[in-house]
């Protein structure tokens, strides 16, 4: 199987009004086109978009009258949308505390992977740099995002009525 460099996405970061693009052109470069065998190479998949979008409904919570309940309309997709062959491989309606659990739920597990895959990368074949650092590029920028979204979140918290 072979896996071209990823396509630039399109979606943009609200607070700062910069697009994915324009974080993606400060990323490192993006390594050269992977080339491998095997059944493993039969089962990947490379997730070229994903989107996010908030949905809000009124809705009680434990009786105690009328709330604003936030959603989260999470999907993926592969392929390129460019080209017109993307295919949403994942969608979902789910509340925003679900989505916060599952963020926490990646976190812990990317974080297991990151630990493992160092513990293999000092071994006789090593991993390509080029890839170490993009994907460190994007987890700097995971945390960023993810800070200012606690901030967010704390200024909701402090100004909404309390329970």
């Amino acid at each position: 199987m072979t896996i071209q460099p990823r396509k630039k996405p399109t979606a943009r970061h609200k607070k700062t009004n910069t697009t994915k693009e324009e974080i993606s052109a400060k990323a490192p470069p993006v390594p050269a086109t992977l080339h491998f065998r095997g059944d493993f190479a039969n089962q990947l998949k490379v997730i070229s978009s994903t989107h996010m979008g908030l949905r809000l409904a009124i809705g009680e919570v434990d009786g105690k009258g009328q709330t604003l309940i936030p959603f989260i309309e999470i999907g993926m997709a592969e392929g390129s949308k460019e080209e017109g062959d993307s295919e949403e491989i994942f969608s979902a309606v789910i509340t925003l505390e679900n989505a916060a659990y599952i963020f926490n739920n990646f976190a812990d597990d990317f974080l297991t992977s990151c630990r493992q895959f160092s513990e293999i990368a000092g071994s006789s074949i090593t991993p390509d740099n080029l890839r170490t650092r993009v994907v460190g590029f994007f987890v700097k920028k995971a945390v960023e995002t993810l800070s200012e979204c606690v901030t967010i979140l704390q200024h909701i918290e402090e100004t909404s009525a309390s329970d």
